[in-house]
């Protein structure tokens, strides 16, 4: 609003684009199907996106008991070598899940410090699932838990449910 009688009220337009401290791709580590007493690796790219260097370090796991099952490597990455043309610097995160896992499906975190001051820690999912040599299919089969589920059976009509041993 001004106090010029002919042009009361300017309307001023801004453009630009945000753009975040940093970007993560992919945005986990996804292990899928670690077979059980394998070692299986994931990549994950942290990018500067507003400045011109980057630091990555202190890596800490969350879980306790599955920490000594993963490695990590941190090692920086030229800007053209990064997945988002827009990064001025970045690192690849290596982890690496070790033979001895429990089957089944596993979940953590993996924490970082960085030298950027809008996100000093960078907390990365890590999940996956490690399975045997021997699978199980069917419809009623519930892989996650490995168990059989056959909700209500009338005795006096029993159930029949086929399950697939690969």
């Amino acid at each position: 609003l001004t106090n010029d009688p002919l042009n009361s009220k300017i309307e001023l337009s801004v453009e630009g684009e945000v753009t975040e401290a940093t970007g993560l791709y992919p945005p986990d580590f996804m292990f899928d199907k670690v077979t059980a007493g394998q070692s299986k690796t994931a990549d994950v790219y942290v990018m500067a996106l507003a400045q011109d260097d980057l630091k990555v370090d202190a890596p800490e796991f969350s879980n306790i008991e599955t920490r000594q099952f993963f490695n990590v490597s941190i090692e920086p990455v030229e800007p053209k070598d990064l997945p988002n043309s827009n990064a001025k610097a970045g690192s690849r995160i290596r982890v690496t899940a070790k033979p001895g896992l429990r089957m089944g499906r596993f979940d953590q975190w993996l924490a970082v410090s960085t030298n950027i001051p809008d996100a000093e820690q960078i907390k990365i999912p890590i999940f996956g699932r490690v399975i045997g040599n021997v699978s199980i299919h069917g419809r009623l089969w519930n892989e996650d838990q490995g168990v059989l589920r056959l909700g209500r059976v009338k005795s006096s009509e029993g159930l029949e449910a086929p399950l697939n041993i690969v």
